[in-house]
């Protein structure tokens, strides 16, 4: 598979997890370190506090879970 689809791929689904996110009223948050594909947190935007992922080392497949489940 060439590496374009592979990026284009990964970012569909961060985009579709950012959806999901926001309907909940979650705001999908990446780092601004350099961390090629983990960073993630999810904020609650209306008590503004990080509903889960302290630490910035959330993979995509993590945020899913986490998503899906609530």
């Amino acid at each position: 598979m060439p590496k374009n689809s592979i990026n284009s791929s990964y970012v569909a689904k961060e985009n579709r997890l950012r959806r999901l996110a926001r309907e909940s009223g979650l705001c999908l948050v990446k780092s601004r370190k350099n961390y090629s594909y983990d960073g993630y947190m999810i904020v609650d935007v209306y008590f503004s506090r990080i509903d889960y992922g302290e630490s910035l080392q959330l993979s995509l497949d993590d945020v899913e879970a986490d998503l899906l489940q609530g």
